[in-house]
């Protein structure tokens, strides 16, 4: 690397004055806090940032891991990743982890004006245009994403991955998103989770998609719906879900959607919500999650040289 007043003269014209950590007990260095903002209509929040983790060693430019919180599009941060960075790192793969605007919980009627769909996935859209341009001097290959969510996030996730408008508005080449894993996500239909008629009301969809009259004056729900967009085109899918009947169907329609090829994209697992989440990596997984993700992966961008 350069001196050091280079490289930091150079971290803040690009707006990276977080310093790089370098965690003795990793193989990685985390460069924390980036500011992806591509100076897009909405000005940045607090939220409008990425966490960056890079091997320590690395050789050719290698694939990029891109990790998409849950919490219900209202909760939710990018530093709970539990052992994914170790995962994904020790495998030889850049990994980064996406914060983004978020819904604000309400009781009650939401407000007008809050965030909500499609301030979400714009944000995740954005911030694969700032790894397309950027990823390259930390030694990633843009042209080689996957992309990975949990709940919400697996939503946000397969929305960018079938409807590439997201990342093109954002300068992101229409086959550089090579791949969408979804953990656990039930929602790939927006409009079968806002119906007025469902008991109990569902204030979460409503919040981050609209009320009735919200969607009458505009309607977002089906453009909020990865089922929507889904086709023979769309990169591959890899689907965990829990051994739900109702789950399960859920995921089943959306590879009906994807097409013939991804029929076999389905992986269940005798876990709740949160721990198909938190057992991705862990040392201690006796599901085949973790070795399903990672072999899918390794499939679509390959195996990089230690």
């Amino acid at each position: 690397m350069r001196s050091g007043h280079i490289i930091l003269v150079a971290l803040l014209a690009a707006g990276l004055a977080a310093a790089p950590q370098a965690l003795a007990a990793e193989r990685y260095v985390r460069h924390a806090d980036l500011s992806y903002d591509l100076g897009s209509p909405v000005s940045p929040a607090a939220h409008n940032r990425l966490d960056l983790f890079v091997p320590r060693r690395t050789s050719a430019p290698r694939p990029v891991v891109v990790y998409v919180h849950g919490g219900g599009w209202q909760t939710g941060d990018k530093r709970r990743i539990g052992h994914k960075a170790r995962l994904f790192t020790r495998a030889g793969y850049l990994f980064a982890s996406v914060n983004y605007r978020l819904s604000p919980p309400v009781r009650g009627l939401p407000a007008a004006d809050r965030v909500r769909f499609p301030d979400h996935p714009h944000d995740v859209g954005e911030a694969l245009g700032w790894l397309t341009r950027n990823v390259r001097r930390f030694g990633g290959d843009a042209d080689r994403l996957v992309l990975i969510g949990h709940s919400a996030g697996a939503h946000l996730a397969s929305l960018v991955g079938v409807d590439p408008s997201y990342g093109s508005a954002y300068g992101v080449p229409a086959r550089a998103v090579r791949g969408v894993v979804s953990l656990d996500t039930a929602a790939f239909d927006i409009a079968a989770k806002t119906d007025p008629a469902l008991r109990p009301r569902p204030w979460m969809f409503w919040n981050a998609f609209g009320m009735s009259a919200e969607e009458a004056a505009d309607p977002r729900w089906a453009s909020a719906s990865p089922i929507t967009f889904a086709g023979r085109r769309d990169p591959a899918f890899l689907l965990v879900t829990q051994r739900d009947r109702a789950r399960v169907a859920e995921n089943r329609a959306m590879l009906r959607a994807l097409g013939s090829r991804h029929s076999d994209s389905l992986v269940t697992v005798a876990l709740d919500h949160a721990g198909i989440n938190r057992m991705l990596g862990s040392p201690r997984d006796r599901t085949r999650e973790t070795e399903a993700v990672m072999s899918f992966v390794r499939t679509l961008v390959g195996r990089p040289r230690r």
